[in-house]
Protein backbone atom coordinates (compact mmCIF):
# COMPACT_ATOMS: atom_id res chain seq x y z
CA UNK A 1 0.00 0.00 0.00
CA UNK A 2 1.15 3.42 -0.77
CA UNK A 3 1.87 6.20 1.66
CA UNK A 4 -0.98 8.61 -0.58
CA UNK A 5 -3.22 5.65 -0.44
CA UNK A 6 -2.49 4.88 3.36
CA UNK A 7 -3.32 8.23 3.84
CA UNK A 8 -6.71 8.54 1.79
CA UNK A 9 -7.77 5.56 3.57
CA UNK A 10 -7.12 6.91 7.29
CA UNK A 11 -9.25 10.03 6.01
CA UNK A 12 -12.12 8.05 4.96
CA UNK A 13 -12.09 6.32 8.15
CA UNK A 14 -12.43 9.53 9.80
CA UNK A 15 -14.56 11.68 7.50
CA UNK A 16 -17.01 8.71 7.69
CA UNK A 17 -18.41 9.45 10.78
CA UNK A 18 -18.62 13.07 10.84
CA UNK A 19 -20.27 15.35 8.20
CA UNK A 20 -18.53 18.09 9.42
CA UNK A 21 -15.08 16.82 8.91
CA UNK A 22 -16.19 15.62 5.37
CA UNK A 23 -16.63 19.52 4.65
CA UNK A 24 -13.46 20.18 6.34
CA UNK A 25 -11.48 17.65 4.07
CA UNK A 26 -13.36 17.53 0.69
CA UNK A 27 -10.92 19.29 -0.95
CA UNK A 28 -8.65 16.92 -0.02
CA UNK A 29 -10.59 14.00 -1.38
CA UNK A 30 -11.06 15.73 -4.58
CA UNK A 31 -7.92 15.71 -4.62
CA UNK A 32 -7.39 12.09 -4.58
CA UNK A 33 -9.64 11.34 -7.18
CA UNK A 34 -7.39 12.84 -9.31
CA UNK A 35 -4.07 11.15 -8.27
CA UNK A 36 -1.58 9.16 -10.47
CA UNK A 37 -2.10 6.37 -8.48
CA UNK A 38 -5.09 3.78 -9.03
CA UNK A 39 -5.73 2.71 -5.70
CA UNK A 40 -4.93 6.19 -4.67
CA UNK A 41 -8.06 7.19 -7.01
CA UNK A 42 -10.05 3.98 -6.35
CA UNK A 43 -9.95 4.61 -2.79
CA UNK A 44 -10.99 8.58 -2.66
CA UNK A 45 -14.44 7.83 -5.11
CA UNK A 46 -15.56 4.56 -2.80
CA UNK A 47 -14.76 7.45 -0.05
CA UNK A 48 -16.78 10.17 -1.72
CA UNK A 49 -19.40 8.43 -1.97
CA UNK A 50 -19.74 7.46 0.80
CA UNK A 51 -19.78 9.78 2.96
CA UNK A 52 -20.57 12.88 0.48
CA UNK A 53 -22.75 11.42 -1.90
CA UNK A 54 -24.67 8.82 -0.05
CA UNK A 55 -25.06 10.59 3.17
CA UNK A 56 -28.05 12.40 2.89
CA UNK A 57 -28.08 16.25 3.53
CA UNK A 58 -24.22 17.01 2.12
CA UNK A 59 -23.94 20.74 0.87
CA UNK A 60 -21.48 19.37 -1.46
CA UNK A 61 -22.57 16.43 -2.56
CA UNK A 62 -23.37 17.55 -6.72
CA UNK A 63 -19.69 19.05 -6.68
CA UNK A 64 -18.58 15.37 -5.29
CA UNK A 65 -20.55 13.78 -8.53
CA UNK A 66 -18.59 16.08 -10.32
CA UNK A 67 -15.53 14.88 -9.08
CA UNK A 68 -16.35 11.29 -9.36
CA UNK A 69 -17.88 11.90 -12.92
CA UNK A 70 -14.45 13.26 -14.32
CA UNK A 71 -13.12 9.84 -13.85
CA UNK A 72 -16.02 8.18 -16.26
CA UNK A 73 -13.27 8.44 -18.79
CA UNK A 74 -10.35 7.07 -16.50
CA UNK A 75 -7.61 5.18 -18.66
CA UNK A 76 -8.10 2.31 -15.79
CA UNK A 77 -10.98 0.17 -16.73
CA UNK A 78 -11.74 -0.74 -12.84
CA UNK A 79 -12.04 2.96 -12.36
CA UNK A 80 -14.82 3.42 -15.24
CA UNK A 81 -16.72 0.04 -13.60
CA UNK A 82 -16.45 1.91 -10.01
CA UNK A 83 -17.66 5.42 -11.74
CA UNK A 84 -20.81 3.66 -13.64
CA UNK A 85 -21.47 1.43 -10.61
CA UNK A 86 -21.58 4.31 -8.50
CA UNK A 87 -23.59 6.33 -10.69
CA UNK A 88 -26.28 3.39 -11.23
CA UNK A 89 -26.43 3.23 -7.13
CA UNK A 90 -26.74 6.65 -7.26
CA UNK A 91 -29.92 6.86 -9.77
CA UNK A 92 -31.81 3.38 -9.56
CA UNK A 93 -31.40 2.39 -5.21
CA UNK A 94 -34.37 4.79 -3.43
CA UNK A 95 -33.02 6.48 -0.38
CA UNK A 96 -35.67 4.98 1.70
CA UNK A 97 -38.96 3.23 1.85
CA UNK A 98 -41.61 5.01 -0.30
CA UNK A 99 -39.08 7.36 -0.99
CA UNK A 100 -37.42 8.60 -4.42
CA UNK A 101 -33.80 8.21 -5.42
CA UNK A 102 -31.33 10.16 -4.38
CA UNK A 103 -30.84 12.24 -7.60
CA UNK A 104 -34.12 13.72 -6.93
CA UNK A 105 -32.47 14.82 -3.40
CA UNK A 106 -29.75 16.30 -5.04
CA UNK A 107 -31.66 18.11 -8.10
CA UNK A 108 -33.64 20.09 -5.56
CA UNK A 109 -30.20 21.58 -4.23
CA UNK A 110 -28.91 22.29 -7.46
CA UNK A 111 -32.30 24.29 -8.65
CA UNK A 112 -32.70 25.99 -5.45
CA UNK A 113 -29.32 27.80 -5.58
Amino acid sequence: MSVREAAVDLLGKHISSSQDLALVYFDVLATAVRDPGTSVRKRAVNIMWESCIKQPGFPRATQACVHILTRATDPEESIQKLVTKVFHNLWFSPVGPGKSSLPIAICATCFAC
